[in-house]
C-alpha cells in the first residue's frame, strides 16, 4: 500500500518540548479545535523517550501534566527496555498526528497520539512481534499531574480530575480494559498495565489504547459518551483523520513539491489555531495565531480564513461566519476582536473591513445552501444598516471610518457588500429586498468614481468632511479593482505605477517590513485579473508566496506576521492568504 502523502512532510509544527512546571513555556501540537495540546521530546532526549509532553490546557493557560502518557516496555528475559537502544528511533509530528517509532531486532513499538474529536485525544501503543516465533511482552502506561487543586477520582475504566475541585473543567482519562489489565492510581498519578507477560505470536501485536478528554461545564452528555465509541472502535477515528488529510491533499490545486508542502503547512497552522465551541459559545472558530494569552479572534482577518477553506473544509467556513454574525451588537456594529471565552467581553474597537456579506456570498457560491443564506441575511441587513446610517454622519451617502474620514477603501468594500446582498436576495427571490439593494448598488456605482477619483491628483482620494479637503488614498486601488467599482481607465493608471513597484522590488520589501496588508495584496491581485492585467496578478501572487517560502527555506519560520510590536509564527491570516494565492486562482 502506498504511503500516505502526509508522512512525506514531518515536523512542520514546532512542538518538541517537555514541560517542567505548570506555567512553563506554551509550545504544543493541537488539531480539530481541541482545547488541549501535546508535545514530543527532542530526538536526542534520552530521558523522555516513550513520553508525550502535556497536555497543555488552552483555557487555564497551564500545563496539566509533565507527561500524562509515559510508556514502558518489558520483554521476557530482558526486563524493562531502554527505548534509546532501538536500532532505529523516529519521533515525528505529522499532519494530525504525533508518532514515536522504535525498531529492535525482533519487535517494533509504535506510539501514536492524535485529536479525534473537539474534546478527545486518542492514544495507542502498538507492540509488533516482527520475529518468526512467539515472544512474551508487557507494557505499562503511567503519568502524573502538576495540578494539586483536587484529587484523581477513579471510574470503572479510568479516572477523572476536576480542576479546582469544581465542575468547570473535567479531565477524563479512560482505557480499553480487559481481564489481563489493571489500573492503579493515587491523588496525582496513575499506572495502567498488563498484570503479567503476554504471549504475542509472530507478526501479531499487543496494544494499549487510551482516551484523554477534556470537558467543560455545560457540555452535552453525548459529547462524553463519544469516548465510549472511541475506545471500542479506535480504528474508525484513526481512519477518519487519515481520510481527512488525504482529502486536503486531493483538493490542492498546486502540484509543485514546495507549494504542496507550504499548503499543508497552511492547513496545519489553521487547525493548530482553531478552537471548538464552548458550552455558551456556539461555534468553532480560529485564533489569529497559537495564542495562549488573549483568546480573541480578529474579525478583519477571519473573513479571509473562511473563504480560504471553502474548497477544503466549508464546515469550518460556516462556523467562522456563524460565530461572527452571532456576535453583532444590538445596533448592528461588529467588533474587531471577539472573545472565545464566555467570561471575557469582546473588545470595543469596531472592524475596519466590513466583509461579512462578501464572505457569506462566497460560501453560498460554493455550497448553494439557501437555508444558510436565509439564516445570515437578517444579521447582514442589520449590520449594513449600521454602516450606512450610523457611520454616514453628514448623510451624503458615503461612509466615514473611525477617524471621521470618508475613506475610499471602506466605501469600495461596502459596495461589494451591497452587491453581495443583492445577489443573495436574488438567489432566494425576495423582490422587496432585490429592489432596495438594486437602488443601493446603482447609487454607489453611478457616483463613486465621480466623488472619490480626483482628476487633478489622478488618484483616488479620501475626503475629510471637517476640513473639506481631499488627500491621496494609500493602499486603495486593490479594493476598488476587486469590488469592480473602478473603471478600465483608472485601472490603467494604477497598473503603470504597480508595475514599477513590482520591478523595483518595492512591494516585496513593503511586505517583508509589514507595510502592506497581505489580504489587501490578495484582493489587488484578484482585482488586476478582473481588469485584464494577468501579468500583474501573477507577479503579486509570486511576491507573496516567495516571501513566505523564503522565510521557511532560509529562516525555518512559518507564516510570520507582526501583530503590533509582537512578531509571531503560525499566523492564521498569513496561512489563509497563502491558500488563496496558490489554490484558488
Amino acid at each position: 500500500m502506498a504511503q500516505e502523502e502526509r508522512f512525506s512532510f514531518p515536523d512542520q509544527l514546532k512542538c518538541r518540548f517537555m514541560p517542567k512546571h505548570a506555567k512553563d513555556t506554551a509550545v504544543f501540537f493541537a488539531n480539530k479545535g481541541i482545547w488541549h495540546g501535546y508535545t514530543l521530546p527532542e530526538n536526542n532526549d534520552t530521558k523522555n523517550c516513550g513520553k508525550f509532553g502535556g497536555p497543555y490546557c488552552f483555557y487555564t493557560k497551564k500545563w496539566f501534566a509533565p507527561s500524562l502518557l509515559d510508556l514502558s516496555l518489558n520483554v521476557a528475559g530482558q526486563g524493562k527496555i531502554d527505548l534509546n537502544t532501538a536500532k532505529t528511533k523516529n519521533l515525528n509530528q505529522f499532519p494530525g498526528l504525533l508518532m514515536q517509532e522504535f525498531e529492535f531486532d525482533d519487535y517494533k513499538l509504535i506510539l501514536q497520539l492524535e485529536a479525534v474529536t473537539t474534546r478527545a485525544s486518542l492514544y495507542q501503543a502498538i507492540l509488533i512481534n516482527t520475529s518468526d516465533e512467539a515472544k512474551k511482552f508487557s507494557m505499562q502506561l503511567e503519568g502524573n499531574i502538576f495540578d494539586n487543586t483536587s484529587k484523581i477520582e477513579q471510574i470503572p475504566d479510568g479516572w477523572i480530575y476536576k480542576v479546582d475541585g469544581q465542575e468547570d473543567i473535567i479531565w477524563f482519562v479512560r482505557f480499553r480494559l480487559d481481564a489481563q489489565m489493571e489500573l492503579n492510581y493515587s491523588d496525582t498519578n496513575y499506572e495502567f498495565k498488563y498484570k503479567a507477560m503476554q504471549t504475542v505470536q509472530a507478526n501479531d501485536s499487543l496494544k494499549i489504547t487510551a482516551v484523554v478528554a477534556q470537558f467543560f461545564n455545560g457540555d452535552l452528555q453525548q459529547d462524553v459518551l463519544i469516548t465510549n465509541d472511541i475506545l471500542s472502535t479506535p480504528q474508525l477515528y484513526v481512519d477518519n483523520n487519515k481520510n481527512f488529510w488525504n482529502f486536503l491533499f486531493g483538493h490542492m490545486t498546486t502540484q509543485s513539491n514546495i507549494r504542496r508542502q507550504m499548503t499543508l503547512s497552511a492547513f496545519q497552522t489553521i487547525y493548530l489555531n482553531s478552537r471548538s465551541a464552548l458550552p455558551t459559545k456556539k461555534y468553532l472558530t480560529v485564533l489569529p495565531y497559537a495564542e495562549t494569552k488573549d483568546l480573541f479572534i480578529n474579525t478583519d482577518e477571519a473573513w479571509f480564513t473562511a473563504v480560504s477553506l471553502l474548497k477544503f473544509d466549508p464546515r469550518l467556513s460556516y462556523n467562522i461566519v456563524s460565530f461572527i454574525l452571532n456576535s453583532i451588537n444590538k445596533d448592528g456594529a461588529l467588533k474587531k476582536y471577539l472573545s472565545l471565552v464566555p467570561k471575557i467581553d469582546d473588545k470595543g474597537e469596531i472592524i475596519d473591513k466590513p466583509m461579512a456579506a462578501w464572505t457569506v456570498f462566497n460560501i453560498y457560491s460554493v455550497t448553494q445552501d439557501d437555508e444558510f443564506v436565509k439564516m445570515c441575511l437578517p444579521f447582514l441587513d442589520k449590520y449594513l444598516s449600521y454602516w450606512f446610517k450610523d457611520r454616514d454622519v453628514d448623510k451624503n451617502g458615503w461612509v466615514e471610518n473611525s477617524q471621521g474620514i470618508e475613506e475610499v477603501a471602506l466605501n469600495a468594500i461596502l459596495f461589494t457588500e451591497t452587491h453581495s446582498m443583492l445577489k443573495m436576495y436574488e438567489a432566494i427571490d425576495d423582490e422587496e429586498k432585490i429592489e432596495y439593494y438594486q437602488k443601493q448598488v446603482a447609487r454607489i456605482a453611478d457616483n463613486f468614481n465621480l466623488y472619490f477619483f480626483q482628476v487633478d491628483h489622478n488618484r483616488y482620494c479620501d475626503f475629510n468632511a471637517e476640513t473639506q479637503e481631499y488627500t491621496v488614498a494609500e493602499n486603495t486601488i486593490g479594493y476598488c479593482l476587486w469590488s469592480g467599482i473602478a473603471n478600465q481607465s483608472i485601472a490603467d493608471v494604477y497598473a503603470h505605477e504597480i508595475a514599477k513597484d513590482i520591478n523595483s522590488d518595492e512591494i516585496f520589501y513593503r511586505l517583508a517590513n509589514s507595510d502592506i496588508d497581505p489580504g489587501y495584496l490578495y484582493l489587488m491581485a484578484f482585482g488586476f485579473k478582473l481588469f485584464n492585467y494577468a501579468q500583474i496578478q501573477e507577479a503579486l501572487k509570486s511576491i507573496y508566496t516567495n516571501s513566505v517560502d523564503f522565510e521557511f527555506m532560509n529562516n525555518n519560520k512559518l507564516f510570520v506576521k507582526k501583530y503590533d510590536s509582537k512578531t509571531v509564527e503560525y499566523s492564521t491570516y498569513m496561512a489563509a492568504i497563502y491558500l488563496l494565492m496558490t489554490n484558488y486562482f
